[in-house]
């Protein structure tokens, strides 16, 4: 993945889901990689690293062969999780993106080996990413909006100030909440995060300087 050929090329490099089969071996080889030709960008699917239960998005949640726990890439183990952590506190993996997949109930509603992969995401990206910062909305925040707004390249997004664009999020860091599928707005409710107790919850969403949702 990380080939001699990456630097030839000296293009910007973006690792979605980039933690397949060793997220500590990943995570610890771009942490050592220079990054003077070429830039080079991690991205994290929230659901790659946890939950507000204290249990922790791991293997072990996949139990007796809940399909809602297959995604791909697979849980891993807590070890893989913490080094996730603390690439995400260390600036190595850049952003955190939702990895949003619904399915309908009876796709799910199968076999393991038959069940799809993927799971809802966007609904419980923000709890999740304040539960791993710590209490640091800044970091929270750079993570959801500014950080991919820089690997993406989009000069004109992820902040607010005069002259870019009115995308903005309004949320409560402390609303705790239960999710539920009578709470989801989403039409699909494949989420391993259903009945878990959460912090933090977006109430308005504004897009080009109009209130699109509001809760």
């Amino acid at each position: 993945m990380l080939d001699a050929t990456d630097h030839l090329a000296k293009a910007a490099q973006h690792y979605a889901d980039a933690f397949f089969r060793d997220p500590r071996g990943v995570v610890a080889l771009l942490r050592e990689r220079p990054s003077v030709a070429f830039d080079e960008h991690g991205q994290l699917a929230h659901h790659g690293f946890g939950d507000t239960a204290r249990s922790g998005l791991t293997d072990e949640e996949v139990g007796d062969y809940d399909t809602n726990c297959k995604m791909n890439p697979p849980l891993r183990s807590e070890a893989d999780r913490q080094a996730l952590w603390e690439g995400l506190r260390d600036g190595t993996i850049n952003c955190i993106a939702t990895d949003h997949a619904p399915h309908a109930a009876h796709e799910k509603d199968q076999e393991f080996d038959r069940a799809p992969f993927g799971i809802t995401g966007l609904e419980t990206a923000l709890p999740i990413a304040l539960m791993v910062a710590a209490g640091d909305l800044a970091l929270a925040v750079r993570w959801l909006s500014s950080g991919a707004a820089a690997v993406m390249g989009w000069k004109h997004s992820g902040e607010l100030r005069v002259g870019v664009s009115a995308d903005v999020v309004v949320f409560d860091a402390e609303k705790e909440w239960v999710f539920t599928p009578e709470e989801s707005r989403s039409k699909s409710k494949n989420s391993p995060f259903i009945g878990k107790r959460l912090c933090g919850r977006a109430r308005h969403t504004i897009v080009g300087g109009r209130l699109v949702h509001s809760i």
